[in-house]
């Protein structure tokens, strides 16, 4: 209860008029969902220099690159639970939308959506080489 009063006070002192969501958000460090649309953008328009603009938006904002990171991830597993078709669980009403409206405009591959790369590089092993030979990707052809 010390925290969350704390908490309240710190957001008192930030600034002037009602408590808002994006007042509790600037004082807690935590990263707005625009920037998690926007890094999905740059995923659609394969822009990858963009990204570098990006990532200094944030460190000029003081931002933990790694709270942005955890967020990335979050938001990349939504979106693959979106494209399937569910639910993604535990996302603002903000992220949610971000979330629905990147799924329209990044569908998943048809076939193995990559887990062929993901699994040469993230697993070594034997079996895991041997099952994503059998599939197929629309990055490598499940080479």
């Amino acid at each position: 209860m010390r925290d969350a009063l704390s908490v309240l006070d710190q957001v008192l002192s930030f600034g002037t008029g009602p408590v808002t969501a994006d007042r509790v958000r600037a004082v807690l460090g935590l990263i707005p969902d625009e920037l998690y649309g926007e890094m999905l953008r740059l995923v659609s328009e394969r822009d990858a220099a963009a990204v570098f603009p990006l990532v200094e938006r944030l460190l000029e904002a003081g931002a933990d690159l790694g709270e942005f990171v955890d967020g990335a991830g979050e938001t990349l597993r939504a979106l693959l639970v979106a494209g399937l078709g569910g639910q993604p669980e535990g996302l603002t009403e903000g992220l949610a939308q971000v979330v629905r409206s990147a799924a329209a405009r990044l569908p998943l591959p048809t076939s193995c959506g990559c887990w062929v790369c993901w699994a040469r590089w993230r697993c070594r092993s034997a079996a895991a080489a041997a099952c994503a030979s059998r599939l197929s990707c629309c990055c490598c052809g499940g080479r």
